[in-house]
Order: structure tokens, then C-alpha cells, then sequence
């Protein structure tokens, strides 16, 4: 055991936007946990990371162009 306090959790892969409608999906249910750690973040589901991964470059290198 580490003993290192918990102070949340993020929640990966909580939404998908469809790329041709624009709905957002929560393909894996509502994210919620029934523990008392509270939820800091929800990630979704993005081409961009899945594209970051498969080796067109890196994630922040991808979703840079989103900021600008």
C-alpha cells in the first residue's frame, strides 16, 4: 500500500461527438461513480488523440491548431 490520499478521479473516453452531425454521445454510460471522490475532469473521445497515437505527431502538436 502506498497510503497516498485519493482527491479524484478523471473520467476517460466519457463523450464522442459525431463528426458528421455534431451530437455528443455517451457511448459508455453517464460517468458516474458510486463512490464520495469527486469527479475532476471528463476527457472525451477524440480523433485527434487516437491520430496523435497512431503516429501523425504528437497529441499537443494536434490539438494545437484548435487554440489558434
Amino acid at each position: 500500500k502506498a497510503d497516498i490520499p485519493v482527491i479524484g478521479w478523471v473520467e476517460n473516453m466519457a463523450t464522442f461527438t459525431c463528426p458528421d452531425c455534431g451530437t455528443v454521445h455517451r457511448i459508455f454510460g453517464d460517468g458516474e461513480l458510486a463512490l464520495d471522490i469527486p469527479k475532476l475532469a471528463s476527457l472525451p473521445l477524440s480523433m485527434d488523440m487516437r491520430e496523435a497515437r497512431e503516429g501523425y505527431g504528437p497529441l499537443a502538436q494536434a490539438l494545437l491548431g484548435r487554440l489558434t
